[in-house]
């Protein structure tokens, strides 16, 4: 074995041991917020005994995005398949896709080098290419802002998301570099635009930026350098093909509809500028949190985060937006003289392009940074130990080196170890950002939890005022959302208190009003579930009142609320036989996700129960012409043997 190939293990093996044993504590927690819709209530995932008929399922499955992200439901599909719901599985495959991930990195960045060099015609550093290049991916692969993008179950999405994007630009970069020595390569080029783009799009919607990443080393590494005139005219029409005009044709359907991308914002308690301007500033922390990090401002939800209202409310937003121009001037004046650091800084700012810009996500959160953040490490390390090796002494420099690989280490590992912890982790939250409704929300939920469990053994009036002073702080700082009171009532009446009637004029003013959010249609959803089936004692009358101020709510829109309309209309039709008004839910619930066959299934029957056979079975007709994946045959023929007897 050869020199290179030996380090290239090496390297291997030692991002695979650093990767283990700093999330090892990490893979004893449990499930928390968006894995429950998306995985854990995701019937629609769970479906079938095999994998084939799974395949099936997900095509229609996964509420995060109208693509369904259908890669990334795949792999959940086969953790079901293969261990149930254990998420000691779920999280021990996103550490595995996490590690494999860092040896792509280090793999791209080697390339990178080696490419740069062959570009510029300077000569070739094998050692020290992979020795920066071994640190950056050591780095990346500890750095505790990634942390969420691997314990977070649900956030398997982003990081598949970049492995082919890593895989594509990999490829790319292959490709060129065979343009560069020997006028081959075309088809790498492409596959790099193009197969992986998609593979990285099914998997996170983030992964058509690849193009873009693709562009930067163009742009600033290999500036259409080739064999021959042939070979530049090729990467001009390509990067024409998969970059500018797919960017040309996007801004386009923006322009000429704008809801496409900006409806979401009716949900939102913040407008399309305050977003803007606020990004401005959450780019900025998340700058501080990737040369700082610290485990009192790392946290999963970063609700409390104040949105800037105007240029000088607060006043930062201003210098935020003139220090995000700076670094991008910076970052492009440096692109002859130091262009690694060049490229750097604009991969990271392209990373952020999408998510953290115009389109109605909420506003902060530390997994935006997951790939992004390679650049700037690359352009933290690479001067360190390429650029001004000469200028500084080596047990200086390998001293610095050394001391942040530790500190990413030490932060990292004590965050897994309160990730691998449901209580410790939603303790420690609470702890660090006290004003985050989210985190009061998910403390008080296990609260509740645990006073559920039968072989509790504690104090459960101290659990009990401890539930319910999280659910009504979350409250309190919440605005429109709903879910803190909904689950306070459940608690309330669990333990046969009465909820305060302020508190109960509150959640029918906000359930009339506003949109409940994914999290509290979810607990909408519970509540009326667990009184159908008699494990909980809410009072009808509120039960009532709650849906009734829902069905007047006309802010309703989307697939979530399609989903608990039709909730509302299955408890309706099975627990209350109210046929009447469980038609009337339904039918909204059919036109806010026209093409959802769940809906028209309850809608059949709901007509047969109520004699209208005739449009019943026109109904069928249609539900089975459209069911072309066979996913509802059993329903269908169910509700066709009634049809008959009747």
């Amino acid at each position: 074995m050869n020199t290179i190939a030996g380090y290239n293990w090496l390297t291997v093996g030692l991002i695979l041991l650093a990767v283990l044993l700093v999330y090892a504590a990490g893979l004893s927690g449990g499930f928390i917020f968006d894995d429950y819709p998306n995985i854990i209530n995701n019937t629609i995932l769970a479906g079938g005994d095999d994998l084939l008929s799974r395949i099936q399922s997900i095509l229609a499955s996964g509420f995060s995005s109208p693509a369904g992200r259908p890669l990334s439901m795949l792999t959940f599909a086969i953790n079901l398949l293969l261990a149930g719901y254990d998420p000691f599985y779920f999280k021990l495959v996103n550490v595995c896709i996490h590690a494999v991930n860092g040896i792509l990195l280090y793999f791209l960045i080697v390339l990178l080098l080696q490419g740069m060099s062959l570009a510029a015609n300077a000569k070739i550093d094998a050692i020290g290419i992979r020795r920066i290049a071994l640190v950056v991916a050591l780095a990346w692969s500890l750095h505790p802002i990634n942390l969420t993008s691997v314990l977070y179950v649900v956030q398997r999405m982003n990081s598949l998301s970049a492995m082919f994007v890593l895989a594509g630009l990999w490829v790319y970069t292959r490709g060129r570099i065979a343009l560069l020595t020997t006028g081959k390569g075309h088809l790498r080029v492409i596959a790099g635009l193009t197969v992986f783009v998609l593979l990285a799009a099914l998997c996170k919607e983030n992964g058509i930026l690849l193009p873009l990443y693709a562009a930067l080393l163009e742009i600033l590494l290999f500036r259409f350098r080739g064999q021959s005139d042939r070979d530049r005219n090729f990467l001009y029409i390509i990067h024409f093909l998969f970059v500018l005009l797919p960017l040309l044709i996007l801004m386009l359907l923006v322009a000429l509809q704008p809801e496409l991308a900006l409806s979401g914002y009716q949900q939102r308690t913040f407008t399309l500028l305050q977003r803007l301007l606020t990004e401005s500033r959450v780019i900025w922390f998340y700058i501080y949190l990737i040369l700082m990090p610290n485990n009192r401002e790392l946290a999963l939800f970063h609700d409390d985060f104040d949105v800037s209202l105007s240029l000088l409310q607060p006043v930062t937003t201003v210098f935020a937006i003139a220090g995000l121009v700076g670094l991008a001037l910076v970052g492009w004046r440096m692109r002859k003289k130091y262009p690694v650091i060049s490229f750097g800084i604009m991969f990271y700012l392209v990373g952020h392009s999408l998510e953290s810009s115009f389109l109605p996500l909420e506003l902060v959160h530390e997994h935006r940074n997951y790939l992004p953040v390679a650049g700037l490490l690359l352009a933290l390390f690479h001067p360190l130990l390429g650029g001004v090796s000469n200028m500084v002494s080596p047990l200086f420099k390998y001293g610095l080196v050394s001391a942040l690989l530790v500190v990413y280490a030490l932060v990292t590992s004590m965050r897994a170890v309160q990730w691998g912890d449901e209580i410790m982790w939603r303790y420690y939250q609470v702890q660090h950002h006290p004003d985050s409704p989210i985190s009061n929300y998910e403390l008080a939920r296990i609260y509740a939890l645990m006073l559920e469990a039968t072989d509790f053994t504690g104090d459960r009036q101290v659990l009990y005022d401890g539930a319910r002073e999280h659910f009504l702080k979350a409250n309190r700082l919440q605005g429109g959302a709903v879910e803190a009171l909904v689950s306070l009532v459940l608690l309330d009446s669990t333990y046969g208190k009465k909820t305060e009637v302020d508190l109960l004029r509150e959640l029918y003013n906000k359930l009339a009003t506003a949109s409940p959010g994914a999290t509290g249609m979810m607990a909408i959803r519970a509540m009326l579930s667990c009184h159908s089936q008699g494990t909980c004692k809410v009072e009808q009358t509120i039960i009532s009142n709650a849906i009734n101020s829902l069905m007047n709510n006309t802010t309703l829109a989307g697939r979530g609320a399609a989903t608990l309309m039709y909730a509302i209309s299955e408890y309706l039709r099975v627990h209350m036989h109210d046929y009447p008004h469980a038609r009337t839910a339904v039918e909204r619930s059919i036109s806010l996700d026209p093409d959802g066959l769940q809906q028209q299934l309850q809608l059949t029957a709901i007509l047969i129960e109520t004699g209208e056979h005739e449009a019943a079975q026109q109904q069928l007709n249609r539900i089975r012409e459209r069911d072309i994946l066979n996913e509802y045959n059993e329903t269908i023929d169910g509700l066709q043997s009634q049809l008959r007897s009747r």
